[in-house]
């Protein structure tokens, strides 16, 4: 869906941006209404809903290229680096330096280079990897 990869990309290029749907509408050539329901059909939720479910997985993705944490939380929206990281905690189930060991320079969560990104506490992968964070 063509519409919906331009809005996606708006969305992740400017995260803490409070474009509307109508505007996000306007700069990819698609109606409000047209957008919601593909938002509704795809994700299975609002807009606002998905746009605050993107924001950490954006975050995480700066955070593994090595942005420092307080410019990730403050370029992402958040009021402070210790609701950002209260987030992704609660996200994920890991602190925002989970994702920076993750980087192939600074050693990987787990063994064989597997991240534990959205794994439950205490579980490990189908290998029998360790997902502890050292």
């Amino acid at each position: 869906r063509p519409r919906l990869a331009g809005v996606r990309a708006l969305v992740s290029a400017d995260p803490a941006g409070g474009r509307t749907l109508v505007a996000l509408g306007a700069a990819t050539g698609a109606g409000e209404r047209m957008l919601s329901r593909l938002l509704r059909r795809e994700f299975g939720m609002t807009f606002p809903q998905w746009r605050t479910r993107s924001r950490p997985y954006h975050a995480l993705r700066l955070l593994a290229d090595g942005t420092p944490v307080t410019t990730v939380a403050l370029g992402g929206g958040w009021s402070s680096v210790g609701a950002f990281i209260d987030v992704l905690r609660r996200s994920f189930g890991h602190p925002p330096r989970a994702a920076t060991a993750a980087r192939p320079d600074r050693g990987a969560i787990g063994t064989g280079g597997q991240r534990s990104w959205g794994r439950p506490h205490g579980r490990t992968p189908a290998s029998g990897a360790s997902t502890t964070v050292q």
